[in-house]
């Protein structure tokens, strides 16, 4: 697809006991973290174009719309939970990609916010994933890629006057599972097949250097040798740790975006 070229910015604030947030304003209280937001800015149109893009834009004679994409585990956690609620009352638009809600009786808490919409991979089970968007007209569920573990959606924007549609995926990856699932290999198949581009926010639970891990592990080098055969680039920069714990910090969030629209990113 053909759209404006704006940058996307990874934004972070980390707590001072180490956790990681991705958001602007006030920081979550840490135990895990999260790889954060991508974030457009507006720009008039006439800019250079380019294939692909993360951001929903307006049509060419409009200002650009500005997307934030945000990714975080909330560790279950109850402050956590409310600080994001704090900080998606500030933004006009977002997509927040989450990994291990705050959850009871199959049931996600604390996420039921006004002008949000929230979706889930599944109702039962105890779901591991959920998104939310906030002013997004044009948002829906791919449930044929959901489970618990997973969630996707569908997110329908305007570029160069046409409506195109993007994927968008939160993910997590248990450590006593495999790393590759059919439900993330049938997505990124989907997603060639219908010239879609995606974002996936994974807690991968795996270690690589290639995201910024001081050391690789089985479940790291599993993982890259399937992103070598898909058209997904990883989009983490530089190695500040995601997961802290006592001495123990690591870098195991990852953002994955199909390739065309790795040069959208910055920061």
């Amino acid at each position: 697809m053909v759209s404006k070229r704006l940058p996307l910015q990874k934004l972070q604030r980390r707590t001072d006991d180490g956790t990681g947030c991705d958001m602007p304003g006030d920081s979550l209280p840490q135990r895990r973290g999260c790889n954060k937001p991508l974030r457009t800015k507006p720009k008039k149109s006439g800019t250079t174009t380019m294939d692909g893009t993360s951001e929903l834009s307006a049509a060419r004679t409009k200002m650009d719309d500005v997307l934030e994409v945000w990714q975080l585990n909330l560790q279950h956690g109850k402050s956590s939970t409310a600080v994001l609620v704090k900080n998606l009352a500030r933004v006009d638009n977002a997509v927040v990609l989450i990994q291990e809600p705050r959850v009871k009786h199959d049931n996600i808490l604390g996420l039921n916010i006004r002008n949000c919409s929230m979706f889930k991979g599944t109702g039962y089970q105890n779901p591991r994933t959920c998104i939310i968007t906030k002013g997004l007209k044009s948002v829906y569920c791919l449930p044929q890629f959901c489970d618990r573990n997973s969630t996707v959606v569908c997110i329908s924007y305007c570029t160069m006057g046409q409506v195109k549609e993007i994927g968008v995926a939160s993910i997590y990856m248990p450590i006593d599972e495999q790393v590759i699932t059919g439900y993330l290999d049938s997505l990124v198949q989907y997603c060639n097949a219908n010239n879609k581009h995606l974002i996936i926010g994974a807690d991968t639970n795996a270690h690589h250097i290639l995201w910024g891990s001081d050391n690789c592990n089985h479940r790291g080098n599993e993982l890259c040798e399937y992103l070598a055969s898909t058209s997904l680039e990883v989009a983490n920069v530089g190695n500040q740790p995601t997961f802290c714990t006592g001495n123990r910090r690591t870098v195991i969030n990852v953002t994955l975006v199909t390739r065309p629209i790795l040069r959208e990113i910055n920061n």
